[in-house]
């Protein structure tokens, strides 16, 4: 067999071999296709609200600045707790002094005494001794506010060993906002 001939069959051959080897691919091989497809939601927004507690007298105006407090004095005084935020809340109201030492504050029975008062309901939040101040989670809704009235006694049970002394109060209003819950469309 001459050359020629020998390579055109070998030509031959190997084009038959790469033919059969595409027409029987895809019974060797199997094909994967999927469809795709994709669209978007855009502009979606998310929030956060605003927190805010505030009162009425407002820091730096004093709630109390009462000099010559004698046994039997009182001094009752008004504060506004308004919720200026977006979102309702649970506050406290908490209390320090100094220099906390003094029997106006650590005389639980012949200190100074409070009573937080709301003028509106007419519900006693606390009365007792002013050093152990603490008031339950009262509920206020965004936008409303709570009247409180802040009574300080002196009792008339104390004696010449209070004489002289002085305490600055510092009312705290804490708050918290309510426990978060599932958002409808609005």
């Amino acid at each position: 067999m001459n050359q020629t001939v020998w390579l055109y069959m070998k030509e031959r051959f190997v084009l038959i071999i790469c033919l059969f080897m595409v027409l029987l691919s895809p019974l060797i091989m199997p094909i994967y296709a999927s469809f795709t497809d994709s669209d978007s939601n855009d502009g979606n927004i998310i929030s956060a609200a605003t927190l805010e507690i505030t009162t009425t007298p407002a820091n730096p105006t004093l709630l109390f600045n009462v000099a010559n407090f004698v046994p039997g004095d009182t001094a009752t005084r008004a504060a506004t707790v308004q919720n200026s935020g977006d979102v309702d809340f649970t506050y406290q109201i908490v209390n320090s002094s100094s220099p906390g030492n003094t029997l106006l504050w650590t005389d639980t029975i012949n200190g100074l005494q409070l009573e937080i008062q709301d003028t509106d309901t007419l519900t006693v939040h606390y009365n007792g001794p002013l050093k152990d101040l603490t008031t339950s989670n009262l509920s206020l809704s965004a936008g409303q506010s709570h009247n409180l009235q802040f009574k300080i006694t002196f009792p008339t049970s104390a004696d010449n060993s209070f004489q002289s002394l002085s305490e600055t109060i510092n009312f705290t209003f804490n708050a918290t906002q309510v426990t978060g819950s599932e958002r409808v469309n609005q």
